[in-house]
Protein backbone atom coordinates (compact mmCIF):
# COMPACT_ATOMS: atom_id res chain seq x y z
CA UNK A 1 0.00 0.00 0.00
CA UNK A 2 1.16 3.38 -0.72
CA UNK A 3 0.05 6.94 0.10
CA UNK A 4 1.19 10.43 -1.71
CA UNK A 5 2.80 12.42 0.58
CA UNK A 6 -0.08 15.03 0.17
CA UNK A 7 -2.27 12.38 1.80
CA UNK A 8 -0.67 12.27 4.94
CA UNK A 9 -2.23 16.02 5.21
CA UNK A 10 -5.42 15.43 3.44
CA UNK A 11 -6.36 11.45 4.32
CA UNK A 12 -9.26 11.40 6.16
CA UNK A 13 -10.13 8.87 9.16
CA UNK A 14 -12.89 7.16 6.87
CA UNK A 15 -10.97 7.00 4.00
CA UNK A 16 -7.91 5.37 6.51
CA UNK A 17 -10.21 3.13 8.02
CA UNK A 18 -11.38 1.77 4.74
CA UNK A 19 -7.71 1.63 3.22
CA UNK A 20 -6.49 -0.47 6.66
CA UNK A 21 -9.76 -2.62 6.05
CA UNK A 22 -9.00 -3.50 2.31
CA UNK A 23 -5.19 -4.60 3.52
CA UNK A 24 -6.63 -7.13 5.63
CA UNK A 25 -9.38 -8.69 3.73
CA UNK A 26 -6.48 -9.09 1.26
CA UNK A 27 -4.04 -10.23 3.97
CA UNK A 28 -5.82 -11.84 6.40
CA UNK A 29 -2.65 -13.51 8.56
CA UNK A 30 -0.78 -10.01 8.07
CA UNK A 31 0.61 -9.86 11.83
CA UNK A 32 2.48 -6.62 11.85
CA UNK A 33 2.66 -3.32 9.22
CA UNK A 34 5.00 -1.04 8.91
CA UNK A 35 4.40 2.34 7.60
CA UNK A 36 7.10 4.91 6.61
CA UNK A 37 5.74 8.38 7.74
CA UNK A 38 7.80 11.02 5.69
CA UNK A 39 7.55 14.84 6.78
CA UNK A 40 7.73 16.78 9.95
CA UNK A 41 6.45 15.04 12.70
CA UNK A 42 3.74 17.46 13.32
CA UNK A 43 1.78 16.38 10.31
CA UNK A 44 1.99 12.91 10.88
CA UNK A 45 0.75 13.37 14.24
CA UNK A 46 -2.77 13.15 13.67
CA UNK A 47 -2.61 10.44 11.18
CA UNK A 48 -0.64 8.27 13.41
CA UNK A 49 -3.24 8.21 15.98
CA UNK A 50 -5.90 7.53 13.89
CA UNK A 51 -3.94 4.38 12.38
CA UNK A 52 -2.74 3.09 15.82
CA UNK A 53 -7.05 3.80 17.21
CA UNK A 54 -8.20 1.89 14.10
CA UNK A 55 -5.71 -1.26 14.09
CA UNK A 56 -5.29 -1.47 17.57
CA UNK A 57 -9.16 -1.21 18.46
CA UNK A 58 -11.42 -2.08 15.68
CA UNK A 59 -9.49 -4.42 13.48
CA UNK A 60 -7.30 -5.42 16.58
CA UNK A 61 -5.78 -8.40 14.50
CA UNK A 62 -2.38 -6.76 13.80
CA UNK A 63 0.05 -4.51 15.22
CA UNK A 64 1.52 -1.56 13.12
CA UNK A 65 4.97 0.11 13.31
CA UNK A 66 5.56 3.55 12.43
CA UNK A 67 9.17 4.98 10.67
CA UNK A 68 9.75 8.69 10.16
CA UNK A 69 11.91 8.71 7.29
CA UNK A 70 12.20 12.73 6.29
CA UNK A 71 14.92 13.13 4.74
CA UNK A 72 18.28 14.65 5.54
CA UNK A 73 19.36 17.17 3.64
CA UNK A 74 22.82 18.15 5.44
CA UNK A 75 23.64 14.42 4.69
CA UNK A 76 22.04 14.21 1.17
CA UNK A 77 20.35 11.21 2.20
CA UNK A 78 16.78 10.09 1.19
CA UNK A 79 13.93 9.50 4.08
CA UNK A 80 14.51 5.61 2.98
CA UNK A 81 17.87 5.70 3.68
CA UNK A 82 17.56 7.30 6.61
CA UNK A 83 14.57 4.62 8.03
CA UNK A 84 17.00 2.18 6.81
CA UNK A 85 19.69 3.19 9.53
CA UNK A 86 16.59 2.87 12.43
CA UNK A 87 16.13 -1.03 11.76
CA UNK A 88 18.41 -2.16 14.10
CA UNK A 89 16.45 -0.65 17.18
CA UNK A 90 13.24 -1.12 15.54
CA UNK A 91 13.94 -4.85 15.62
CA UNK A 92 13.81 -5.09 18.87
CA UNK A 93 10.34 -3.36 19.01
CA UNK A 94 8.87 -5.48 15.91
CA UNK A 95 10.14 -8.38 17.32
CA UNK A 96 8.09 -7.66 20.68
CA UNK A 97 4.88 -7.35 18.94
CA UNK A 98 5.15 -10.42 16.94
CA UNK A 99 3.45 -13.69 18.13
CA UNK A 100 5.24 -16.85 18.61
CA UNK A 101 2.62 -19.21 17.62
CA UNK A 102 -0.69 -18.00 16.46
CA UNK A 103 -4.17 -20.29 17.34
CA UNK A 104 -8.15 -19.53 17.55
CA UNK A 105 -7.71 -18.70 20.90
CA UNK A 106 -4.88 -16.03 19.97
CA UNK A 107 -1.13 -15.43 20.60
CA UNK A 108 1.04 -17.54 22.61
CA UNK A 109 3.44 -15.24 23.81
CA UNK A 110 5.89 -12.86 21.69
CA UNK A 111 8.41 -13.98 18.50
CA UNK A 112 11.14 -13.33 20.20
CA UNK A 113 11.90 -12.79 23.64
CA UNK A 114 15.40 -12.19 26.32
CA UNK A 115 15.84 -14.03 29.40
CA UNK A 116 17.29 -13.87 32.31
CA UNK A 117 20.29 -15.94 32.86
CA UNK A 118 19.77 -16.66 36.89
CA UNK A 119 16.80 -14.74 37.90
CA UNK A 120 15.96 -13.95 41.40
CA UNK A 121 14.02 -17.06 43.02
CA UNK A 122 10.84 -14.89 43.20
CA UNK A 123 10.64 -14.48 39.71
CA UNK A 124 9.43 -18.23 38.94
CA UNK A 125 6.47 -19.59 36.70
CA UNK A 126 3.75 -18.43 39.55
CA UNK A 127 4.66 -14.50 39.84
CA UNK A 128 2.66 -11.90 37.82
CA UNK A 129 4.69 -8.23 37.95
CA UNK A 130 1.88 -5.70 36.70
CA UNK A 131 3.15 -2.15 35.85
CA UNK A 132 0.64 0.90 36.64
CA UNK A 133 0.67 5.03 35.28
CA UNK A 134 -1.17 7.58 35.19
CA UNK A 135 -1.15 10.37 32.12
CA UNK A 136 -2.97 13.53 33.06
CA UNK A 137 -3.90 16.56 30.93
CA UNK A 138 -4.72 14.71 27.36
CA UNK A 139 -7.68 17.08 25.94
CA UNK A 140 -9.07 17.22 29.61
CA UNK A 141 -8.93 13.92 30.75
CA UNK A 142 -6.69 11.45 32.36
CA UNK A 143 -5.62 8.28 31.07
CA UNK A 144 -4.62 5.28 33.30
CA UNK A 145 -2.62 2.15 32.00
CA UNK A 146 -1.62 -1.20 33.57
CA UNK A 147 0.39 -4.30 32.26
CA UNK A 148 0.92 -7.62 33.35
CA UNK A 149 3.77 -9.48 32.50
CA UNK A 150 2.31 -12.75 30.86
CA UNK A 151 4.71 -15.70 31.36
CA UNK A 152 7.83 -16.55 33.06
CA UNK A 153 9.49 -14.55 30.21
CA UNK A 154 8.39 -11.11 31.73
CA UNK A 155 8.98 -9.42 28.38
CA UNK A 156 5.36 -9.97 27.02
CA UNK A 157 2.54 -8.37 28.55
CA UNK A 158 -1.26 -7.87 28.81
CA UNK A 159 -2.63 -4.35 28.46
CA UNK A 160 -5.73 -2.20 29.85
CA UNK A 161 -6.55 1.60 29.97
CA UNK A 162 -9.31 3.43 30.68
CA UNK A 163 -9.65 7.34 30.41
CA UNK A 164 -10.91 9.10 34.28
CA UNK A 165 -12.03 12.53 35.49
CA UNK A 166 -9.10 14.50 36.42
CA UNK A 167 -10.97 15.52 39.48
CA UNK A 168 -10.79 15.22 43.51
CA UNK A 169 -12.81 12.53 44.35
CA UNK A 170 -13.00 13.36 47.92
CA UNK A 171 -13.57 16.79 47.28
CA UNK A 172 -16.62 18.21 45.55
CA UNK A 173 -16.67 17.16 42.55
CA UNK A 174 -14.80 19.76 40.66
CA UNK A 175 -12.10 20.86 38.67
CA UNK A 176 -8.31 21.46 40.09
CA UNK A 177 -5.22 22.45 39.19
CA UNK A 178 -3.51 19.14 40.43
CA UNK A 179 -5.00 15.89 38.52
CA UNK A 180 -6.44 12.70 40.00
CA UNK A 181 -3.22 10.34 40.67
CA UNK A 182 -5.20 7.61 41.94
CA UNK A 183 -6.18 4.73 39.13
CA UNK A 184 -10.07 5.00 39.78
CA UNK A 185 -10.91 1.34 37.94
CA UNK A 186 -7.81 -0.51 39.05
CA UNK A 187 -10.13 -3.47 40.05
CA UNK A 188 -11.54 -3.53 36.87
CA UNK A 189 -8.23 -3.74 35.02
CA UNK A 190 -6.98 -5.95 37.44
CA UNK A 191 -9.75 -8.45 37.58
CA UNK A 192 -9.20 -8.86 33.40
CA UNK A 193 -5.20 -9.13 33.87
CA UNK A 194 -5.46 -11.89 36.12
CA UNK A 195 -7.96 -13.13 33.73
CA UNK A 196 -5.43 -13.35 30.87
CA UNK A 197 -3.03 -14.62 33.05
CA UNK A 198 -5.35 -17.65 33.72
CA UNK A 199 -6.31 -17.95 30.29
CA UNK A 200 -2.53 -18.00 29.57
CA UNK A 201 -1.19 -20.28 32.50
CA UNK A 202 -4.40 -22.21 33.48
CA UNK A 203 -4.21 -21.02 37.02
CA UNK A 204 -4.18 -17.72 39.15
CA UNK A 205 -0.84 -16.36 40.22
CA UNK A 206 0.67 -17.08 43.35
CA UNK A 207 2.56 -13.54 44.44
CA UNK A 208 2.33 -10.49 42.53
CA UNK A 209 5.10 -7.32 42.40
CA UNK A 210 2.96 -4.28 42.05
CA UNK A 211 5.36 -1.14 40.60
CA UNK A 212 3.54 2.08 40.38
CA UNK A 213 5.35 5.22 38.23
CA UNK A 214 4.25 8.90 38.94
CA UNK A 215 3.03 9.09 42.28
CA UNK A 216 4.85 11.83 44.70
CA UNK A 217 5.67 11.89 47.89
CA UNK A 218 2.97 13.90 49.41
CA UNK A 219 -0.16 11.02 47.73
CA UNK A 220 1.82 7.53 49.26
CA UNK A 221 -0.88 7.63 51.63
CA UNK A 222 -4.01 7.96 49.86
CA UNK A 223 -2.86 6.30 46.76
CA UNK A 224 -1.83 3.30 48.76
CA UNK A 225 -5.00 3.37 50.50
CA UNK A 226 -7.44 3.42 47.73
CA UNK A 227 -5.46 1.19 45.35
CA UNK A 228 -4.98 -1.86 48.05
CA UNK A 229 -8.15 -1.96 48.66
CA UNK A 230 -8.99 -1.82 44.79
CA UNK A 231 -6.86 -4.88 43.71
CA UNK A 232 -8.41 -6.58 47.22
CA UNK A 233 -11.68 -6.35 45.43
CA UNK A 234 -9.70 -7.41 41.80
CA UNK A 235 -8.68 -10.85 43.90
CA UNK A 236 -11.81 -11.42 45.71
CA UNK A 237 -13.45 -11.83 42.14
CA UNK A 238 -11.93 -15.27 41.73
CA UNK A 239 -13.63 -17.98 43.77
CA UNK A 240 -11.19 -19.94 46.83
CA UNK A 241 -10.77 -16.72 48.72
CA UNK A 242 -7.71 -15.88 46.30
CA UNK A 243 -5.83 -13.49 47.83
CA UNK A 244 -2.32 -13.64 46.71
CA UNK A 245 0.85 -11.77 48.46
CA UNK A 246 1.77 -8.36 46.99
CA UNK A 247 4.49 -5.64 47.14
CA UNK A 248 3.55 -2.43 46.16
CA UNK A 249 6.46 -0.46 45.09
CA UNK A 250 6.56 2.93 43.69
CA UNK A 251 9.41 4.35 41.49
CA UNK A 252 10.44 7.59 41.29
CA UNK A 253 12.64 9.61 38.58
CA UNK A 254 11.99 12.95 39.06
CA UNK A 255 14.17 13.80 42.28
CA UNK A 256 17.44 15.91 42.55
CA UNK A 257 19.20 13.30 44.28
CA UNK A 258 23.02 12.45 42.06
CA UNK A 259 25.56 9.97 43.00
CA UNK A 260 29.67 9.66 42.13
CA UNK A 261 31.77 7.28 43.59
CA UNK A 262 35.06 8.19 45.62
CA UNK A 263 37.79 6.91 43.41
CA UNK A 264 40.27 6.74 46.36
CA UNK A 265 38.42 5.29 49.54
CA UNK A 266 41.25 4.85 51.23
CA UNK A 267 42.12 8.84 51.81
CA UNK A 268 38.18 8.74 53.55
CA UNK A 269 37.70 8.38 56.92
CA UNK A 270 35.15 6.03 58.87
CA UNK A 271 32.34 9.45 58.85
CA UNK A 272 32.38 9.56 55.42
CA UNK A 273 31.52 5.94 54.56
CA UNK A 274 33.38 3.07 53.17
CA UNK A 275 30.49 0.57 52.23
CA UNK A 276 28.42 0.14 49.56
CA UNK A 277 25.25 1.31 51.75
CA UNK A 278 26.54 4.56 52.95
CA UNK A 279 27.64 6.79 55.31
CA UNK A 280 26.60 9.17 57.56
CA UNK A 281 29.01 11.72 55.51
CA UNK A 282 30.86 14.93 56.95
CA UNK A 283 30.67 18.70 56.46
CA UNK A 284 33.53 18.48 53.91
CA UNK A 285 30.41 17.11 51.35
CA UNK A 286 28.45 20.28 52.29
CA UNK A 287 25.91 17.75 53.41
CA UNK A 288 26.56 16.37 56.79
CA UNK A 289 24.58 13.10 57.54
CA UNK A 290 24.12 12.21 53.58
CA UNK A 291 27.56 11.15 52.58
CA UNK A 292 28.66 7.73 52.01
CA UNK A 293 31.19 6.06 49.62
CA UNK A 294 28.91 7.94 46.85
CA UNK A 295 28.61 11.72 46.74
CA UNK A 296 25.72 13.33 48.49
CA UNK A 297 22.90 15.35 47.18
CA UNK A 298 23.86 18.77 46.30
CA UNK A 299 20.29 19.93 44.99
CA UNK A 300 21.97 21.45 41.72
CA UNK A 301 24.51 19.18 40.26
CA UNK A 302 25.51 19.13 36.84
CA UNK A 303 24.80 23.22 37.25
CA UNK A 304 27.75 24.31 39.40
CA UNK A 305 27.22 25.55 42.34
CA UNK A 306 28.94 27.28 45.38
CA UNK A 307 32.40 26.78 46.37
CA UNK A 308 33.29 24.48 49.06
CA UNK A 309 36.83 22.63 50.18
CA UNK A 310 35.66 18.80 48.61
CA UNK A 311 35.06 19.93 45.37
CA UNK A 312 36.70 23.63 44.34
CA UNK A 313 34.96 25.77 42.21
CA UNK A 314 31.26 24.93 41.40
CA UNK A 315 31.40 26.28 37.66
CA UNK A 316 34.66 24.06 37.14
CA UNK A 317 32.78 21.60 38.69
CA UNK A 318 29.63 21.61 37.20
CA UNK A 319 31.12 21.89 33.38
CA UNK A 320 33.10 18.16 34.25
CA UNK A 321 29.76 17.22 35.15
CA UNK A 322 27.80 17.72 31.92
CA UNK A 323 30.58 15.93 30.39
CA UNK A 324 30.56 13.09 32.35
CA UNK A 325 34.21 13.47 33.56
CA UNK A 326 35.79 13.16 36.70
CA UNK A 327 35.73 15.66 39.79
CA UNK A 328 39.33 15.77 42.09
CA UNK A 329 39.09 12.58 42.16
CA UNK A 330 35.72 11.61 41.83
CA UNK A 331 34.01 8.81 39.32
CA UNK A 332 30.57 10.19 37.95
CA UNK A 333 29.57 6.81 36.31
CA UNK A 334 28.64 4.34 38.64
CA UNK A 335 27.96 0.54 37.86
CA UNK A 336 25.02 -0.41 36.87
CA UNK A 337 23.10 -2.08 39.96
CA UNK A 338 24.75 0.10 42.54
CA UNK A 339 22.26 0.27 45.27
CA UNK A 340 22.51 3.38 47.74
CA UNK A 341 20.32 3.24 50.89
CA UNK A 342 21.46 3.69 54.58
CA UNK A 343 22.29 7.09 55.56
CA UNK A 344 20.89 8.47 52.07
CA UNK A 345 17.29 7.14 51.89
CA UNK A 346 14.61 8.07 53.77
CA UNK A 347 13.37 6.78 57.15
CA UNK A 348 10.25 5.87 58.06
CA UNK A 349 9.68 3.16 55.76
CA UNK A 350 11.77 0.68 53.18
CA UNK A 351 13.09 2.64 50.43
CA UNK A 352 16.28 3.03 48.35
CA UNK A 353 17.78 4.45 45.05
CA UNK A 354 18.98 2.48 42.49
CA UNK A 355 21.05 2.80 39.65
CA UNK A 356 20.39 0.34 36.76
CA UNK A 357 21.67 1.81 33.88
CA UNK A 358 25.23 2.61 32.20
CA UNK A 359 25.28 6.52 31.94
CA UNK A 360 26.49 7.70 28.68
CA UNK A 361 27.04 11.49 29.66
CA UNK A 362 26.82 13.28 32.91
CA UNK A 363 25.66 11.71 36.22
CA UNK A 364 23.10 8.86 36.00
CA UNK A 365 20.26 9.03 37.29
CA UNK A 366 19.04 7.51 40.05
CA UNK A 367 15.89 5.71 40.70
CA UNK A 368 13.91 6.00 43.69
CA UNK A 369 12.27 3.16 44.88
CA UNK A 370 9.36 2.83 48.13
CA UNK A 371 8.50 0.03 49.34
CA UNK A 372 4.91 0.87 50.63
CA UNK A 373 3.35 -2.36 51.02
CA UNK A 374 5.17 -6.03 51.62
CA UNK A 375 3.54 -8.82 52.55
CA UNK A 376 5.43 -10.77 54.95
CA UNK A 377 4.07 -14.25 53.23
CA UNK A 378 6.88 -13.33 50.35
CA UNK A 379 9.14 -14.11 52.76
CA UNK A 380 11.17 -11.06 50.85
CA UNK A 381 13.38 -8.48 52.72
CA UNK A 382 14.51 -4.99 51.46
CA UNK A 383 17.86 -6.91 49.34
CA UNK A 384 15.34 -9.73 47.39
CA UNK A 385 13.26 -6.24 46.42
CA UNK A 386 16.37 -4.74 45.10
CA UNK A 387 17.91 -7.82 43.32
CA UNK A 388 13.94 -8.40 41.52
CA UNK A 389 14.05 -4.45 40.57
CA UNK A 390 17.72 -4.63 39.13
CA UNK A 391 16.69 -8.26 37.47
CA UNK A 392 13.41 -6.49 35.89
CA UNK A 393 15.29 -3.53 34.33
CA UNK A 394 17.28 -6.14 32.14
CA UNK A 395 13.72 -6.63 30.12
CA UNK A 396 13.08 -3.58 28.41
CA UNK A 397 12.16 -4.97 24.68
CA UNK A 398 13.19 -1.22 23.34
CA UNK A 399 17.03 -1.93 24.62
CA UNK A 400 19.56 -4.52 24.35
CA UNK A 401 21.37 -3.01 27.86
CA UNK A 402 19.78 -2.27 31.20
CA UNK A 403 17.05 0.28 31.50
CA UNK A 404 17.03 3.25 34.02
CA UNK A 405 13.89 1.81 36.17
CA UNK A 406 11.49 -1.43 36.06
CA UNK A 407 10.39 -2.07 32.84
CA UNK A 408 6.71 -2.49 33.79
CA UNK A 409 6.44 1.15 35.21
CA UNK A 410 7.94 1.65 31.22
CA UNK A 411 5.44 0.25 29.89
CA UNK A 412 2.77 1.27 31.68
CA UNK A 413 3.55 4.79 30.33
CA UNK A 414 3.87 4.01 27.11
CA UNK A 415 0.70 2.44 27.10
CA UNK A 416 -0.74 5.81 28.68
CA UNK A 417 1.31 7.40 25.38
CA UNK A 418 -0.73 5.34 23.59
CA UNK A 419 -4.25 6.47 24.61
CA UNK A 420 -2.77 9.67 24.55
CA UNK A 421 -2.92 9.35 20.63
CA UNK A 422 -6.15 8.09 20.60
CA UNK A 423 -7.68 10.95 22.13
CA UNK A 424 -5.60 13.76 20.87
CA UNK A 425 -6.80 12.02 17.29
CA UNK A 426 -10.30 12.39 17.90
CA UNK A 427 -10.55 15.41 20.09
CA UNK A 428 -6.96 17.41 18.82
CA UNK A 429 -9.08 19.71 16.74
CA UNK A 430 -11.87 20.08 19.51
CA UNK A 431 -9.22 20.84 22.59
CA UNK A 432 -7.30 23.61 20.33
CA UNK A 433 -10.37 25.39 20.08
CA UNK A 434 -11.16 24.95 23.82
CA UNK A 435 -7.63 26.63 24.58
CA UNK A 436 -8.16 29.61 22.16
CA UNK A 437 -11.13 29.90 24.05
CA UNK A 438 -9.12 30.29 27.30
CA UNK A 439 -11.16 27.56 29.18
CA UNK A 440 -11.54 24.13 29.96
CA UNK A 441 -13.71 21.94 28.45
CA UNK A 442 -16.90 21.61 30.46
CA UNK A 443 -18.10 18.50 32.50
CA UNK A 444 -20.26 17.15 30.25
CA UNK A 445 -17.81 17.10 27.11
CA UNK A 446 -15.02 15.51 29.92
CA UNK A 447 -17.81 12.87 29.87
CA UNK A 448 -18.27 12.11 26.44
CA UNK A 449 -14.45 12.09 25.95
CA UNK A 450 -14.35 9.51 28.71
CA UNK A 451 -17.24 7.57 27.94
CA UNK A 452 -15.59 7.14 24.27
CA UNK A 453 -12.46 6.32 25.04
CA UNK A 454 -13.47 3.27 27.31
CA UNK A 455 -15.89 1.90 24.78
CA UNK A 456 -13.25 1.99 22.13
CA UNK A 457 -11.22 -0.24 24.67
CA UNK A 458 -13.52 -2.08 25.06
CA UNK A 459 -13.91 -3.35 21.69
CA UNK A 460 -9.85 -4.48 21.82
CA UNK A 461 -11.93 -7.69 23.92
CA UNK A 462 -15.27 -8.41 22.04
CA UNK A 463 -15.61 -12.22 21.66
CA UNK A 464 -14.93 -12.34 18.18
CA UNK A 465 -11.05 -10.66 18.51
CA UNK A 466 -10.58 -11.28 22.84
CA UNK A 467 -6.59 -12.20 22.98
CA UNK A 468 -5.58 -11.31 18.87
CA UNK A 469 -2.97 -8.77 20.46
CA UNK A 470 -3.27 -9.27 24.14
CA UNK A 471 -0.05 -10.49 25.42
CA UNK A 472 2.10 -8.55 23.14
CA UNK A 473 3.86 -5.41 23.39
CA UNK A 474 1.72 -3.64 20.53
CA UNK A 475 1.79 -0.18 22.25
CA UNK A 476 5.65 -0.18 22.34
Amino acid sequence: MGWAPTAFETRTEEDLRRDLLDLYNKCPEMRVLVILLPGPKARNKTLRGHLKHITENEIARFATQCILCQPDSKAGKSGLEVAQRKLNNLMLKVCSKLPRTVSTDGPHGAAHTVCLQSPHHLLGADTMVIGADVAHHVVGVSVAGVVASRDQSFVSHFSESRAQRPIDHEGSKTRRRKSEERIVELNIMVQKLLQHWKDANGRLPGRIFFYRDGVSDGQFQQVLTMELNLLADAFSKFPGGYNPPMAYIVGQKRHPTRFWQDLTPGDCDDKEGKSTKGGKGNEAFGQGGKGGKYAPNRGQTGKGGKDNAAYGKGIRAGKALKAGKDVDGYELQLEPGTVVSEGIARPGHLNFFLVAHDGIKGTSVPCHYHVLHLDPRLKAGIDDIERITFDLCHLYSRADKPVSYATPTYLADHLCERGKDYLEAKFGGAAEKTSAASSDPDEEEIGNRIAWFNMQRQKHHRDDQAGQLQGLNYFC
